[in-house]
C-alpha cells in the first residue's frame, strides 16, 4: 500500500513539473483520441463477428430448407420405385429370373413388360427406368436413354452397400446428359428380407437445379452444390461443376470430418482462397448439400462499413480536437490571467484587474481573488486605523480606570450609613445595587443559570422600587426543575425595564408584572407579562426599524434619556442579537402587545444537546 502511495506521489510530482496548459492539452488529446480509436476497433471486431454469425446462421437455415425440398422431390421420384417393387408383374418376372431353369421366361417377359409400363407414374424429370436381376442382368429398360453398361456394376455395389436405403449416384448418358441414378433393392413381398433384384430410376439433373437451386443465392461468386457419397457433384448452380469429382480434395475431406463431429460450418483455405462452407448431410440418400461463400464477399460489406467507420472516426477525432482546443483555451486563459494577477505586488494594485465574471469555477475563483484583495486592502487600512484608535483608547482607559474594590467598599459604607440612620429602603437599594454590579462587573461567564438570572432580576426590581415607588408589583411563577437551565446573563433585565418604564409610565394604577418559567417543546420558556398600557405592534415595528437604522450612524451620536425611554427597540434588538449569536436563530424572542391591555414577552431557550 505504501509503495503504491509513493508511486502516485512520485507521478504527481513528475506531472507538476510541466505547466497546467501542457497537461490539459495532453490529457484532452488522450481522452479524445483513445476512446474513438478503441470504439472503432471494437466496432470493427463486433460487426465482423456479427456479420459472420448472422450470415452463417442464415445460410445454414437456407441449406436445411433446401434439403427438405430435395427430400420431397426425391420422395416423389421414389414413389415410382415403390410402385414397381410392389407390382405383381415385377415380382413374378424377378422370381422367374431368380429361377434360371424356368422354361417360360421369354414369354412371361413380353407380357410383364407391358404391365410394367402401365404401372410407371411418369414425371417430367424421370428419364428412364431399369429393372435388373440379383445377378446384375438387365430384365427391363424403358429405353428412353442409353448408358454405358460398364458403370452399372459399381452402381449395384453401391446399392448393396447402403441397402435397405436408397443410393443416389451421378451418371452421364451417351448423349452427354447429366443424370442421377436413384437405385434400391427389390424385396419379395412374401419374404421382406429376401432381395431378388434392383430398380434404377434415372433422374434429370435439372430437377435439382430448377426445383431447388434456381431461386437461391448466397451472394456474388458464391455457389451451392450437391455431392454424392464419393464426392461427385450431382447438381450445382455452376453448371461447369456438375459431374466433376471433389474426391481427394481438402473440401471433401473437411466435409467428411465435420459431418462426423456434427459441425456444419467451417472455414476453408484452399489454393490461397478463403471461403466459408455451410453444409448439411442427408444420411438417407447419402449426399452433401454444400453452400460455399467466398471470404471476399463476406468482407466486402465489412470493408465498406470499415471505410465509413474510419471516416466517421476521423471526423470525430477532428471534432474532438476542435472541442478540446475550445475547452483548453477556456481553462488556460483565465488561469493565466489569475497567475499574472497573483504575480503583481499588492502595493501596485490600485483595484482588482482580473475582470472575469463567468459563472464557472474559474470565474468564481477570479471574483473571490478580487474580493480577497479588496478585503486585504481594507484590512490593511483598518489595521492602520486600529493602531491609532488603540493608542487613543489606552490613554482613555488610563484616565477613566476605576478600581472595582474601591467602588464596592464605597457602596458598603453607604449601606451602613443608611442602616445607622434607619433608612431601610435606601440600605436595601444600595445592597441590591452592589450585588448587581458585582454580578455584572466581576463575573466573566456569559452563560449563567436561570436561578442566578432571577436573583439579578430581583435586585434590579429592588433598585427600581426606590425610583418608582409602589407603582408596580412583581410575582414569580417558576418551575423548580427549570432553575438550572443556562442562558445569557442579564437577558431579562431589558424586558423588565420595558415593563416598568413603558407599562407604568403616566398611570396611577399599580402595574402587575408576572415572571414565569416552564418547559416547552424545544426547551425552556420564560415569560414576562404586565397589565400596563401596552402599545401598537405596528408602531413598535416602525420604532424597531428606526432603531436598526440608528446602528449605521456614527458611534459618537447620543440620544437623550427621554428619547431612549420612549423607544423599547434598542434593548429588544440587543436581546435578539445576543440570542441569535448564541443559538443561531431569529425566532427565540416573541413580543405580543395590545394598547390598554398589556404586553407579553416570551423567550425560548433551546435545550442543551
Amino acid at each position: 500500500m505504501r509503495r503504491n502511495t509513493e508511486f502516485w506521489v512520485h507521478l504527481i510530482r513528475l506531472l507538476r513539473k510541466s505547466k497546467i496548459q501542457y497537461r490539459l492539452l495532453a490529457i484532452f488529446c488522450f481522452i479524445s483520441l483513445v476512446p474513438v480509436i478503441c470504439v472503432g476497433m471494437y466496432a470493427y471486431h463486433v460487426y465482423t463477428y456479427s456479420i459472420n454469425n448472422k450470415l452463417s446462421e442464415s445460410v445454414y437455415q437456407s441449406i436445411l430448407s433446401l434439403n427438405q425440398n430435395m427430400i420431397l422431390e426425391l420422395e416423389k421420384i421414389q414413389t415410382v420405385a415403390i410402385t414397381l417393387a410392389r407390382s405383381q408383374e415385377v415380382q413374378e418376372i424377378l422370381h422367374l429370373y431368380s429361377d434360371s431353369d424356368s422354361p417360360h421366361i421369354d414369354e412371361d417377359f413380353g407380357y410383364a413388360g407391358q404391365e410394367i409400363r402401365n404401372n410407371i407414374v411418369y414425371s417430367e424429370y424421370l428419364r428412364n427406368v431399369r429393372i435388373m436381376s440379383a445377378s446384375g442382368t438387365m430384365i427391363y429398360d424403358l429405353g428412353y436413354e442409353i448408358f454405358s453398361e460398364e458403370v452399372f456394376p459399381e452402381i449395384l455395389d453401391e446399392i448393396d452397400r447402403v441397402a435397405p436405403r436408397q443410393s443416389l449416384k451421378y451418371i452421364r448418358s451417351y448423349r452427354g446428359r447429366d443424370r442421377m441414378v436413384l437405385g434400391s433393392r427389390c424385396y419379395s413381398l412374401g419374404f421382406s428380407d429376401v432381395s431378388f433384384g434392383y430398380i434404377l430410376l434415372f433422374i434429370d439433373e435439372p430437377l435439382i437445379y430448377e426445383k431447388v437451386f434456381s431461386n437461391v443465392s448466397f451472394g456474388e461468386e458464391s455457389d451451392i452444390m450437391m455431392l454424392d457419397s464419393s464426392g461427385t457433384v450431382l447438381s450445382a448452380r455452376n453448371k461447369e461443376l456438375v459431374g466433376s469429382s471433389f474426391s481427394g480434395t481438402s473440401l471433401f475431406a473437411d466435409l467428411q470430418e465435420h459431418a462426423k463431429d456434427g459441425d456444419m460450418i467451417f472455414n476453408l483455405k484452399e489454393a490461397g482462397n478463403h471461403s466459408l462452407i455451410i453444409f448439411t448431410y442427408n444420411d438417407k440418400y447419402e449426399y452433401y448439400l454444400v453452400g460455399q461463400i467466398p471470404e471476399s464477399y463476406i468482407t466486402s460489406e465489412v470493408r465498406t462499413i470499415n471505410t465509413v467507420l474510419l471516416l466517421l472516426s476521423l471526423l470525430l477525432i477532428l471534432l474532438s480536437l476542435v472541442c478540446t482546443m475550445v475547452v483548453y483555451f477556456s481553462i488556460v486563459t483565465p488561469i493565466k490571467n489569475m497567475v499574472d494577477f497573483c504575480e503583481t505586488p499588492v502595493e501596485q494594485m490600485a483595484l482588482p484587474e482580473i475582470h472575469d465574471e463567468s459563472p464557472d469555477e474559474l470565474g468564481f475563483l477570479a471574483v473571490t481573488m478580487e474580493s480577497m484583495l479588496c478585503d486585504l486592502q481594507k484590512s490593511m487600512e483598518q489595521n492602520r486605523e486600529d493602531e491609532h484608535r488603540k493608542r487613543r483608547l489606552e490613554l482613555q482607559m488610563l484616565q477613566y480606570q476605576i478600581n472595582p474594590h474601591f467602588l464596592f467598599n464605597t457602596l458598603n459604607s453607604l449601606q451602613w450609613v443608611a442602616v445607622i440612620n434607619d433608612v431601610p429602603v435606601l440600605a436595601e437599594g444600595i445592597s441590591s445595587l452592589s450585588t448587581l454590579l458585582k454580578n455584572t462587573l466581576m463575573k466573566e461567564d456569559e452563560l449563567i443559570t436561570l436561578e442566578e438570572e432571577i436573583s439579578n432580576l430581583k435586585h434590579y426590581f429592588v433598585i427600581q422600587k426606590i425610583r418608582y415607588g409602589n407603582s408596580f408589583d412583581v410575582d414569580y411563577v417558576l418551575e423548580p426543575d427549570t432553575l438550572q437551565y443556562r442562558l445569557p446573563r442579564l437577558i431579562l433585565q431589558p424586558l423588565a425595564e420595558n415593563a416598568i418604564v413603558h407599562g407604568a409610565s403616566g398611570s396611577a394604577d399599580v402595574v402587575f408584572i408576572a415572571v414565569s418559567s416552564r418547559h416547552g417543546q424545544e426547551g425552556l420558556v420564560i415569560e414576562i407579562r404586565d397589565n400596563g398600557k401596552g402599545f401598537s405592534e405596528a408602531a413598535f415595528d416602525r420604532k424597531e426599524a428606526e432603531t436598526n437604522g440608528s446602528k449605521k450612524r456614527e458611534a459618537g451620536e447620543k440620544k437623550t434619556e427621554d428619547k431612549s425611554r420612549k423607544s423599547p427597540g434598542i434593548g429588544i434588538q440587543n436581546i435578539k442579537e445576543r440570542l441569535r449569536l448564541h443559538y443561531g436563530r431569529e425566532d427565540l424572542l416573541q413580543i405580543i402587545s395590545e394598547e390598554g391591555k398589556g404586553t407579553l414577552c416570551r423567550i425560548m431557550i433551546p435545550a442543551e444537546p
